[in-house]
């Protein structure tokens, strides 16, 4: 229930309805919850920008952070995606999130993988290349076209 009620919050109409500030809360509430399915959920609604102004984007980093390490993979992925988001970008030790994102390359779970690769390409560091490099012979087709596209963001960066 609680996750399907985050679903309606990823909706750009349905949120110009609900006040920001509350939704938001309630949302890092969430990162809490023992149902992997509602924390999960709660990290996708908070790649909303609209939301991301309402919170401390500073505890929803490090939040981020915390939960790369969660047991559940659908988590894992979706505190990857939420790292992408230009604001917590500001906020994010990125040092640190590199750094478990490269081990995130190791997950068992190729949508950890694949979000992993996304994620070291948004950082655009030159460093990643050769990690990412030997992601194109991955398993899992998704994370070797993930690792394809962040290579792709890499060498735009560097032709800047």
């Amino acid at each position: 229930m609680r996750a399907s009620a985050l679903g309606t919050l990823q909706n750009d109409r349905l949120l110009q309805e609900v006040d920001l500030g509350k939704a938001a809360a309630k949302c890092l509430e969430l990162l809490e919850d023992r149902d992997p399915r509602v924390r999960a959920s709660a990290l996708v609604t908070l790649q909303n920008d609209r939301l991301l102004q309402e919170v401390d984007l500073g505890k929803a980093a490090a939040k981020c952070l915390e939960l790369l390490e969660d047991e559940d993979p659908s988590v894992r992925a979706s505190a990857l995606g939420t790292l992408q988001n230009d604001r917590l970008l500001q906020e994010v030790d990125l040092g640190k999130a590199a750094a478990k994102c490269l081990e995130l390359l190791e997950d068992r779970d190729p949508r950890v993988r694949a979000s992993a690769c996304r994620t070291l390409g948004i950082y655009g560091d030159e460093r990643h290349r050769a990690p990412l490099e030997r992601m194109l012979s991955d398993t899992s087709e998704r994370v070797r076209e993930s690792a394809e596209r962040a290579l792709k963001m890499l060498a735009r960066r560097q032709s800047l």
